[in-house]
């Protein structure tokens, strides 16, 4: 898979709060296999999804948005203390739940 491939998934992921597998990717060869995978990762509706994981993606999403950092360095163990400066964190928290609110 090249770099457009690449960040195609790092794309679909973000966007759909999913996670995909390289294999899983480099299976996704045509619009209609990506679609696939997609209904595979969220279901058929919210039923089946993870409610937990879904709020960490979103938080993570916002997290990135805010920071202007990359969202591989937020993780769920990631300490918050190593991403927020304590002198920052009240204008650094108002923009998350900003961000949060956007997406």
């Amino acid at each position: 898979m090249g770099l457009d491939g690449v960040e195609l998934v790092l794309r679909i992921e973000e966007e759909f709060g999913i996670e995909i597998t390289d294999a899983e990717a480099g299976t996704a060869t045509t619009v209609g296999k990506v679609y696939d995978l997609v209904m595979s990762k969220i279901g058929d509706g919210n039923e089946n999804r993870c409610l937990t994981m879904s709020a960490f993606y979103r938080t993570r999403k916002a997290i990135v948005a805010a920071l202007g950092i990359a969202k591989q360095s937020v993780r769920p163990s990631t300490e918050m203390n190593a991403l927020i400066a304590e002198e920052d964190r009240a204008q650094i928290w108002g923009s998350i739940r900003r961000a949060s609110e956007l997406g």
